[in-house]
This record gives structure tokens, sequence and C-alpha cells, in this order.
């Protein structure tokens, strides 16, 4: 179990430099400032809802 533990732990710290090299470009996308902003929480919260939920599916199976 520690194992699985630690890969998860060493895929969670990747994704944490994977994400933050997504989001940047798109802080570049639009005008203004709040828009922006507004754009990369609703896609950051979308892609965290469709995570819980493809998880969920599988657990449940």
């Amino acid at each position: 179990m520690p194992r699985i533990s630690l890969a998860w732990a060493i895929v969670l710290g990747m994704l944490m430099f994977v994400f933050g090299g997504i989001a940047t470009p798109l802080s570049g996308i639009g005008g203004e400032a709040m828009w922006k902003m507004s754009f990369a929480i609703v896609l950051a919260y979308s892609a965290a809802l469709m995570i819980h939920v493809c998880g969920r599916r599988k657990t449940q199976h």
C-alpha cells in the first residue's frame, strides 16, 4: 500500500506543474483580466468535476 500512495503523490505533484503549464497560456487569452481569470476558473472547475464524476463511476462498478 505505501508504494501506491507514493505513486499517487508523485502523480499529483507532477500534475501541479502540468496544469500550471496549461493555465499560463490561457491567462493570455482575452482582453480584460476579469474575463481571463473567470475563464481559467471555470475551465479548472469543469476539469475537476469531470475527473470526480469519472472516478466515482469506476469505483461504483
